[in-house]
């Protein structure tokens, strides 16, 4: 991804950032193994999983422009 790709991505990161906070606040609000706290518990990993990828392909477009 060149430079045209890098505010998407940003903006994919921040949006991403944003509805990890909102579920695991939910989450916090929810009885303990309740069908909501466990569908929410599901909610933060996969986000938790995009930030990841996020961050990885970030590296790998970051080592990429170096020439390395």
């Amino acid at each position: 991804m060149g430079r045209a790709g890098r505010p998407a991505h940003d903006t994919r990161r921040r949006e991403s950032l944003r509805r990890l906070r909102d579920a695991q606040r939910a989450a916090l609000a929810e009885p303990d193994h309740s069908d909501a706290a466990l569908s929410l518990e599901g909610i933060v990993l996969r986000l938790q999983a995009d930030l990841h990828r996020l961050k990885a392909c970030e590296k790998n477009w970051t080592y990429r422009r170096s020439g390395s």
